[in-house]
């Protein structure tokens, strides 16, 4: 790197720069942004899938499966529901954004960030228990989510939104 700086700290910069000039450059540009993350993230998920098959080439250790099914419970679960607290969300929104809210690319990212800077143990233990959470995701998530959908489908919520408490209220 030239001036060793963060990647994740430059696509930031990067998007508050092009938030403040997209309306000089017209909004056609998204097109490229969409087809260009998305191919980022098929590549993420391919380079995943390379490690998940590498990482479980053994056999998946018992307290491995154990703590991704805590991180897509309780670790993963309550934090959502506690950030939620206070906005007009339903609570049945606000399970369902628990549960199926926060996916697996972020995780795969650092991860990948994890196994190249950690010793070689505790990086093929990140990419364990990673790889299963994540696996674990998307089949959880991947069967539940049609059957949440066809929930709300039936019951919609039409509580009337108060916003949040704010200043002046």
């Amino acid at each position: 790197m030239l001036v060793e700086g963060n990647g994740f700290v430059a696509a930031f910069v990067a998007g508050l720069w092009y938030a403040n000039t997209v309306s000089v450059i017209g909004s056609d540009s998204l097109t490229l942004v969409e087809d260009v993350s998305h191919l980022l993230a098929l590549a993420a998920w391919y380079a995943f899938g390379a490690l998940a098959a590498e990482a479980f080439a053994d056999g998946i250790a018992l307290q491995v499966l154990a703590y991704a099914i805590l991180v897509l419970t309780v670790a993963r679960f309550v934090p959502v529901m506690v950030s939620l607290t206070g906005t007009d969300f339903t609570r049945p929104e606000r399970v369902a954004i628990g549960w199926l809210g926060p996916r697996g690319v972020t995780s795969i990212v650092f991860a990948v960030l994890a196994y190249v800077q950690l010793p070689q143990t505790e990086a093929d233990f990140v990419v364990n228990v990673t790889a299963a959470t994540v696996l674990l995701s998307v089949v959880l998530h991947g069967v539940s989510a049609e059957p949440v959908a066809r929930w709300f489908a039936r019951h919609p919520q039409l509580e009337e939104r108060v916003p949040p408490p704010g200043p002046g209220r």
